[in-house]
């Protein structure tokens, strides 16, 4: 992803971040983290960091070296990284991935913000949590996050997954922490029992890939029989940024979010761990939309 960098001034005074991954070059982190401290006037700098996973140990291990604030990490690197850091935040512990790493003194501390950019779009649109029920389709680190983080807000989590083996394992790892149940599964095998979840819950939340660029044609993961108008639809894709499943749903009536702002809030959270101080989001969701559209 191209983007333009000519309003940053890069001296000796350079503090540099970036985001490690692989691939990295359709990341949209650079524009929306160089658009935040150009507007704020921080001599920051982001920078993508192409590593392959044999190489991630050494990566993680140059920041120091490097002198360098930190870095985010996205896939396929979130897990690895567990061990790599010297210490785990409790969102990084829970999550069972780091997204986002500080390196103060040579110390590593690993981080993950995805809980908080996940749940802050859903309070911002007047989501209520407590009490309320939610579906989660797929089990994977993006749905974990999810249910980990609402579950802390009081609510009840099916979790609907193809296979077994990983729905069970994060219903048990969340219902372990939470000490109260509030996490169950099942096997999206009919159309009947999914309906029957779905009727019943407030929330259905997609962290599959379904829909993501470029395979926007391929049919939503659940079918339209199954929504019902009072349901809050959250697609975590934001290219495109409204997949076949939310236009399904906002056709219904249903409250839709995409996971556009999911992206700016969790890189939000990682931008105030590196500097001490909250970005305008607003700023930073403009610098994503335009690097969307190219």
């Amino acid at each position: 992803m191209v983007y333009s960098n000519a309003a940053i001034e890069i001296s000796g005074k350079s503090q540099i971040v970036g985001v490690m991954g692989w691939p990295v070059e359709h990341s949209l982190s650079p524009q929306m983290h160089n658009a935040a401290f150009t507007e704020m006037n921080l001599p920051f700098v982001y920078v993508p960091f192409a590593v392959r996973p044999a190489n991630l140990e050494t990566a993680i291990s140059g920041l120091t070296a490097l002198g360098m604030r930190g870095v985010n990490l996205t896939i396929p690197h979130k897990e690895a990284a567990l061990s790599l850091v010297h210490e785990l935040d409790e969102s990084a512990a829970r999550a069972g991935a780091v997204n986002t790493i500080v390196q103060k003194d040579g110390k590593l501390k690993g981080y993950n913000t995805d809980g908080i950019g996940f749940l802050k779009p859903l309070s911002n649109d007047g989501f209520k949590f407590e009490g309320g029920r939610a579906v989660i389709l797929g089990a994977g680190g993006a749905a974990r996050s999810a249910a980990f983080a609402l579950v802390a807000q009081g609510m009840h989590v099916t979790l609907v997954n193809r296979t077994l083996e990983r729905a069970r394992a994060l219903a048990e790892a969340v219902n372990e922490w939470s000490s109260n149940s509030s996490v169950d599964y099942v096997v999206l095998n009919s159309d009947e029992s999914l309906r029957q979840i779905v009727g019943k819950s407030e929330l259905l939340v997609n962290t599959t890939r379904v829909g993501m660029h470029p395979n926007e044609t391929e049919p939503p993961p659940v079918s339209e029989e199954i929504l019902h108008s009072g349901l809050f639809v959250y697609d975590l894709v934001y290219n495109p940024q409204e997949t076949r499943l939310l236009q399904m749903a906002r056709e219904l009536g249903c409250r839709t979010l995409n996971g556009v702002r999911m992206l700016v809030e969790q890189g939000a959270a990682a931008f105030e761990l590196w500097t001490g101080l909250k970005p305008d989001s607003s700023v930073m969701e403009s610098a994503v939309l335009k690097g969307l559209q190219r």
